[in-house]
């Protein structure tokens, strides 16, 4: 038993200072009323006997089993306070409160054997430096990570069975809304929200058709002003969104609608996994070919760290005397330059609008419509559907036989062993599926499969009046490779780009393997 000290008590026991602990694991609506609750209890045992209140330490929403993530600032500044000498006694309501874990119960156990700090909950007084109060104290702790442990087990068990079930779990995503069984409180499904799922077809949509993440998180902020860049990236990467449960690597058709089209999504993931895309973090760029265009000196030397090329803005340089005549300073024009050694420097509007012009006629070319305009087969997608969805459930059932026990040896139905060897042979199948089933729903891009095959005219028209930066940088980055080489005079404004722009266009040698692909490769598709 504890060491109980009943009253009425010795004077130097009733001027003790106490610390009043509290912690909820779980208070969504960050109102503490737990809390609240385990310091009446407090506040009433320090009345009873007699103790001063020192101070108040809470952790809300904050677990403290060994499944917790976060730190429990207000526990650390507890022991910190015992350490310096603050505290004489720490008050909480019950055993579980202070921890879940064998682990910080001893780390706790042996800073009050150090610093003689009694520990008070469940009516009782424990002095660490007594040995029967710490084997109490130890049993209690023992006790509160079994039942920890109990709840995270029960904890995983629904959540795997909820996710067969196909059924919502955790926090509800951004679009959907959670429906509730009026008289109980239960859960009874997820819906579309009435004002935020088409919000996120838009997003969807706007990176499909070649917006910037910036753009698209502004669009976003306009619904919900909270949302940053990678709370963005998580809904765009979201399954949930295809109508998809997933639990532990595997996935389960869920009961909630779909809001965002499979092949939309699909080519999402192309794009967000691109890694043209990230040559402009903030997705602010007013310039097409930032970022885009590479210097070919700093391609081709290995110890360049960037090779690429940045915007410069023109200026107006100053007047100045020279042999007692004053000499108008020259207007220096807006240009890209090498960002890393200023190797190569040329017009914006010249490279701009050779860039352009080229793009735009190898839109209108039989070429373009090849690359981009495959035939998908609709039967093929099916058969991969139907190929991954029927190795996910050979390796959920054999997950499920290495749980389940014979009764007449109670040996498991399936080894651990097998259950390896199995897993092993299939996630590299289901993996390869999966890629092949990506490939084959993020064939084609929307705004480029509205440009190709129009005439040059057309193009050109639908370029400049419909198209805004953004989506020109993206047709750019998917169909062609800019590099800069070095003018063969010296002048800053060489408008000749004979031999100084290299171009390769989506299907010719090099593309692919960009920025590693060799420059003589270049010269020739450019010379082309």
């Amino acid at each position: 038993m504890g060491n109980v000290i009943p009253l009425p008590r010795s004077e130097a026991l009733s001027q003790l200072r106490a610390a009043l602990y509290g912690r909820a694991s779980h208070d969504p609506k960050k109102q503490g009323r737990s809390i609240r609750d385990q310091f009446t209890v407090g506040e009433l045992e320090c009345e009873d006997r007699g103790w001063t209140i020192h101070d108040y330490y809470e952790d809300r929403d904050l677990s403290a089993s060994r499944k917790a993530r976060k730190v429990r600032k207000n526990f650390e500044r507890l022991v910190a306070d015992m350490e310096a000498g603050l505290i004489d006694v720490v008050v909480y309501a019950e055993r579980s409160r202070v921890s879940r874990t064998l682990e910080v119960s001893v780390k706790l156990r042996d800073v009050c054997e150090r610093t003689g700090v009694l520990l008070c909950y469940d009516g009782r007084i424990y002095d660490m430096r007594v040995p029967s109060d710490r084997k109490e104290f130890t049993r209690d702790a023992l006790q509160s990570e079994e039942e920890a442990e109990a709840i995270i087990a029960r904890a995983d068990r629904t959540a795997r069975l909820n996710a067969k079930r196909g059924r919502p779990h955790g926090i509800v995503p951004f679009g959907y809304k959670r429906r509730y069984d009026p008289d109980d409180g239960h859960l009874v499904g997820q819906e579309e929200h009435p004002d935020h799922a088409d919000v996120v077809r838009t997003a969807f949509d706007m990176i499909d058709q070649g917006k910037s993440l910036r753009a698209t998180l502004r669009y976003v902020q306009t619904f919900r002003p909270t949302m940053t860049r990678a709370g963005l990236r998580v809904i765009l990467t979201n399954r949930s969104y295809l109508g998809i449960r997933t639990n532990r690597g595997s996935e389960y058709k869920a009961v909630w609608p779909r809001i965002v089209d499979e092949t939309v999504f699909h080519r999402v993931q192309l794009l967000l996994g691109d890694p043209d895309r990230n040559t402009n973090r903030d997705g602010g760029t007013s310039h097409m070919l930032s970022g885009i265009a590479l210097c070919a000196l700093c391609r081709a030397d290995p110890s360049a760290k960037i090779n690429k090329l940045r915007y410069v803005n023109g200026r107006q340089q100053r007047d100045r005397v020279v042999n007692g005549r004053t000499v108008k300073g020259t207007l220096l024009k807006p240009t890209y330059t090498c960002e890393y050694r200023g190797d190569v420097s040329i017009s914006q509007e010249a490279l701009d609008a050779y860039v352009e012009e080229a793009v735009l006629n190898w839109l209108s070319s039989p070429d373009a419509a090849l690359v981009f305009r495959r035939t998908v087969v609709q039967a093929t997608i099916a058969a991969e559907r139907t190929k991954i969805a029927a190795m996910r459930t050979q390796l959920e059932e054999a997950r499920a036989q290495a749980t389940q026990f014979s009764p007449a040896t109670g040996m498991p139905l399936l080894s651990v062993a097998s259950l390896a060897t199995l897993e092993q042979n299939l996630h590299p199948l289901i993996v390869a599926a999966e890629n092949r089933l990506n490939a084959q729903l993020s064939v084609g891009d929307p705004l480029i499969d509205g440009l190709i095959g129009h005439p040059m005219e057309v193009l050109d028209l639908m370029w400049n009046a419909e198209l805004d930066t953004e989506q020109r940088r993206h047709v750019i980055q998917r169909c062609v490779r800019v590099e800069l080489r070095k003018a063969q005079k010296a002048g800053r404004y060489q408008l000749g780009l004979t031999g100084r722009v290299g171009l390769i266009f989506k299907g010719q040698p090099g593309f692919e393997e960009w920025p590693k692909a060799p420059a003589l490769e270049l010269v020739e598709a450019a010379t082309e």
